[in-house]
């Protein structure tokens, strides 16, 4: 659904002006569904390559004004990014890989600091962590253990 929204702009402006709005090799926009520890949980469509910091402001900051721990920025079967890479990071395909995760579904999951990252999502991904119909191709498969401190 997120492709077919986009097509009345692109069909009213044009591919190459979709593509412009966000970063070469990663053009266009995304629907990131802001979840977890923020003030205003909710979809936010943005350009890709827009800093996660200010698609942290979008959904109103950390909840009760807690500290932010950790995200996982692509839905449940991503890698768990620590506080400090996200703040730096953007949110583009590329951006995100380079950074250590991906971006996949763009359900971003924020953690404040009372959350142990340990319980955050499941210890294996790929197949095995992720049911019997899956390829592995969406999570990368094999299993990662983090520490986040």
């Amino acid at each position: 659904t997120e492709t077919f929204a986009a097509v009345p702009w692109i069909v009213n402006h044009g591919a190459d002006a979709f593509l412009a709005l966000g970063r070469p090799n990663n053009g266009g926009t995304k629907i990131f569904s802001m979840t977890g520890h923020v003030a205003r949980p909710g979809n936010y469509e943005v350009k890709l390559g827009t800093p996660f910091a200010k698609l942290l402001e979008l959904a109103g900051g950390m909840r009760a004004g807690r500290k932010l721990k950790a995200v996982i920025p692509g839905g449940s079967s991503m890698p768990v990014l620590p506080a400090e890479v996200m703040m730096r990071t953007d949110m583009d395909y590329d951006s995100i890989a380079k950074a250590g995760s991906m971006l996949g579904s763009g359900a971003v999951m924020v953690m404040d600091e009372r959350n142990p990252a340990a319980s955050a999502r499941p210890a294996a991904k790929g197949p095995a962590g992720c049911g019997a119909s899956s390829t592995g191709s969406s999570t990368g498969g094999g299993a990662t253990k983090i520490s986040i401190s």
